[in-house]
């Protein structure tokens, strides 16, 4: 597929009716094939751009752009800018990949609009994922919803669309409220975003919500999917609804269906509560075990590892990352699975396309800062440059710049970060 015949289709499909004041087509895309960055409908592309060569052509730049690094929403030049990976979009026809666009393309539309319905991703990190009564109720929860969405007769649908609620309203009355809003705010921002890309290519083949629900610390997955069932039952039973949410008559997706609805709630049985309960039970134990596991697995990669370590005092800063490949592997430990870029005042690394391993410092993963960034399973032997000042850190997937000095192991590289040096994160 190439960037001018996806850009054809989301042009296409753009011209269906998706969202009120909501314009794909005046919303730049920025794409990238494995070699080449194509920046489209940008209104003053940055000078590493090349072109357009004619109206209505792509401005490129030769290799990934640095701010291109995942199929989401950026600000490029001060404008807000759709970004998608075609290099990645193998398994994808053309249709498809269009609505992916379209979705990202929703997000800046979101950005614009919308601010509040952006949840903040570091709330998610002292989410309870272990709580089995927390995980019982979620498991009912989806399954409401799933009947609400398979069932022919409207009273039916609502009965279980009603249970759904009750059951979300007796979970969300004892979880902490950061937690409630990451859930709600992520349904706005994903879920309709999910939504939306499903109306510009309906995918029937494909359930609003799987059999077995989601793993326990699946929360984010779940509220792309869980944010789209809400809206498609809004579809059902209100005309108005996506005008109601735009001008502010609710605050979330779930509130807004609630006040729709009038039906009493369906009564799952007592085998099936029970059942719902013994496999959340099972679940929170498998992903104890699932955590050791992935560490493990890291620790025991082969290859080149690099260790930086900062002070106490001037700790590693987050300057990026991506929520979709991260997990939780101790209290304060998480393993990032592609993207991640730190900062500070002695400079700033970057680890793309390959895992990681951060150790927070004090009692949070992320907000104390960093006291230890791990990457292995590097092919070869890391490149260090520079004297006296920055080393220029080079390795498969992993980049920086920083102040300090560094010493080799038989396969590892250890860099101490120089708290004294005053620069840029």
């Amino acid at each position: 597929m190439k960037p001018l015949e996806l850009m054809a289709e989301v042009e296409r499909l753009g011209t269906r009716p998706l969202w009120p004041s909501f314009d794909p087509l005046s919303t730049p895309v920025a794409l990238y094939d494995g070699e080449r960055t194509y920046l489209f409908g940008h209104p003053s592309p940055p000078p590493e751009f090349a072109g357009p060569a004619a109206p209505g052509e792509p401005a490129t730049h030769a290799g990934r752009h640095p701010a291109i690094v995942a199929n989401t929403n950026i600000t490029l030049a001060g404008v807000g800018t759709a970004t998608f990976m075609l290099d990645s979009a193998a398994g994808l026809s053309p249709s498809q990949a269009a609505a992916v666009v379209i979705h990202e393309m929703f997000h800046v539309f979101q950005r614009a609009k919308h601010l509040g319905w952006s949840a903040n991703e570091i709330d998610l990190l002292t989410y309870p994922f272990e709580n089995v009564g927390l995980l019982q109720l979620r498991r009912l929860e989806t399954e409401a919803l799933r009947r609400a969405l398979s069932a022919e007769r409207l009273d039916d649908a609502a009965g279980w669309a009603a249970t759904a609620l009750a059951m979300r309203r007796e979970r969300y009355a004892v979880m902490d409220p950061a937690h409630v809003a990451y859930e709600r705010r992520t349904e706005l921002n994903e879920g309709l975003a999910t939504y939306v890309e499903r109306l510009a290519w309906p995918d029937v083949a494909r359930p609003a919500l799987p059999e077995a629900d989601w793993a326990p610390d699946a929360v984010r997955p779940r509220c792309y999917s869980t944010g789209l069932a809400l809206a498609l039952l809004l579809d059902r039973f209100s005309d108005d609804w996506k005008g109601r949410l735009e001008s502010g008559a609710a605050a979330s997706i779930d509130e807004l269906l609630a006040a729709t609805l009038t039906a009493a709630p369906h009564a799952f049985t007592s085998e099936e509560t029970e059942a719902a309960r013994q496999r959340a039970a099972a679940d929170c134990q498998a992903l104890l075990a699932k955590r050791s596991r992935e560490l493990k697995v890291f620790e025991s990669m082969d290859g080149w590892s690099v260790v930086v370590l900062a002070d106490q005092s001037a700790p590693l800063q987050l300057r990026g990352f991506d929520p979709m490949n991260l997990t939780l592997v101790g209290p304060r430990a998480l393993l990032h699975g592609r993207y991640l870029r730190l900062g500070t005042a002695a400079g700033w690394i970057e680890v793309f396309g390959r895992r990681s391993l951060t150790e927070g410092q004090g009692n949070h993963p992320v907000t104390g800062g960093f006291k230890r960034l791990t990457v292995t399973g590097l092919p070869s032997r890391p490149e260090v440059s520079g004297a006296g000042g920055s080393l220029l850190l080079s390795a498969d997937g992993l980049k920086g710049e920083v102040s300090g000095h560094f010493e080799w192991g038989e396969r590892s590289l250890l860099v101490v970060l120089d708290r004294s040096i005053r620069g840029q994160g």
